[in-house]
């Protein structure tokens, strides 16, 4: 593929993805909200309400920000703006980064369902602060770390792409 139809084709994605994220909340929501359903499962006697979860008197929306879909969307904007990788190895690198992503969400909900059961709703909600506001983006860069290590990639989001524009421009 000519390298400016390549780079026009993933910015474009990049950027649809901004605009639209509920595109990936269609996709990981069930993904989330069932698996999730059968895990609580083991410790309680939990109730499908749609998009929720009840478990005893509480019941668990699934938002956007359950789900997870920030991190899907970086992760995919890690990916689309690194140059110098197949399409089939991008799809592959999204592929194995959302499961890792998938995973520890799973955990995440769970344990912070536990939390919410036994201990209450304050040490839920400062729990789930230090899992929202720090540890899901630090896992997410791990996952992005990875991937490169274990990919041997070697370009750099954005910039390998600025170069060339800049070069190719020149």
């Amino acid at each position: 593929m000519h390298w400016k139809l390549d780079l026009s084709i993933r910015y474009a994605l990049a950027l649809l993805l901004g605009i639209f994220p509920a595109i990936l909340y269609v996709i990981f929501a069930p993904l989330t909200l069932y698996p999730s359903y059968v895990l609580l499962k083991i410790f309680y006697n939990p109730a499908l309400l749609g998009q929720a979860i009840k478990i005893d008197y509480y019941t668990l929306n699934f938002v956007p920000a359950c789900v997870a879909v920030s991190a899907y969307i970086l992760l995919a904007f890690l990916i689309l703006t690194t140059a110098k990788i197949s399409w089939k190895r991008r799809i592959q690198l999204f592929i194995k980064g959302s499961i890792s992503i998938l995973a520890l969400n799973l955990v995440r909900i769970v344990l912070l369902v536990i939390i919410l059961i036994e201990y209450g709703q304050n040490y839920f909600e400062a729990i789930h602060l230090i899992f929202w506001q720090i540890i899901a983006s630090v896992y997410v860069a791990a996952v992005w770390i990875l991937l490169v290590k274990h990919s041997k990639i070697k370009a750099t989001p954005v910039m390998d792409d600025f170069k060339t524009l800049r070069k190719r421009l020149h």
